[in-house]
């Protein structure tokens, strides 16, 4: 990552740039203004060219919206996003991180993650919308342990 790229926790006036970027990768934005402010942003010259946002159920956290511009992969911006949205989960006490993809599992695996079936995730997390509605049944569930995280 350069030095050009600062990574800061959204505020709501960041909505629509959020939104922007989501849907220009094609992840899923109904439910992202409820979630706004737990939105890590990555910028270049003010411009929001990347996002990770987590979402707390009980001790399992969802990590969702992990997206970077195309212009912008390859620098390792995804990596920091996730690492600051750790580090946000740890805060919170989460034991494990969950998230869905349809199209990363690859890159989430080299990351750590191994896939689980959605009940795996428990019934808390089950009742957000990424795994209620806005992901479809195909997409692959995944679940890392928190580094430092309890137990």
């Amino acid at each position: 990552m350069t030095a050009d790229v600062r990574i800061e926790r959204a505020e709501v006036d960041d909505l629509g740039a959020v939104v922007e970027l989501l849907r220009g990768v094609g992840l899923p934005v109904d439910d992202v203004a409820y979630h706004i402010e737990a939105f890590v942003l990555a910028r270049e010259d003010g411009q929001v060219v990347g996002t990770s946002a987590i979402e707390v159920h009980g001790d399992a956290v969802l990590l969702r919206s992990v997206a970077v511009a195309p212009s912008h992969r390859g620098r390792g911006i995804a990596d920091v996003l996730m690492a600051e949205s750790e580090a946000m989960a740890v805060i919170e006490g989460a034991r494990h991180l969950y998230l869905l993809t349809t199209t990363a599992a690859d890159y989430f695996a080299v990351r750590g993650f191994e896939i689980v079936t959605r009940e795996v995730a428990g019934a808390a997390i089950g009742e957000a919308m990424q795994f209620r509605s806005l992901c479809p049944a195909s997409a692959t569930c995944m679940r890392r342990a928190v580094a430092g995280g309890i137990g």
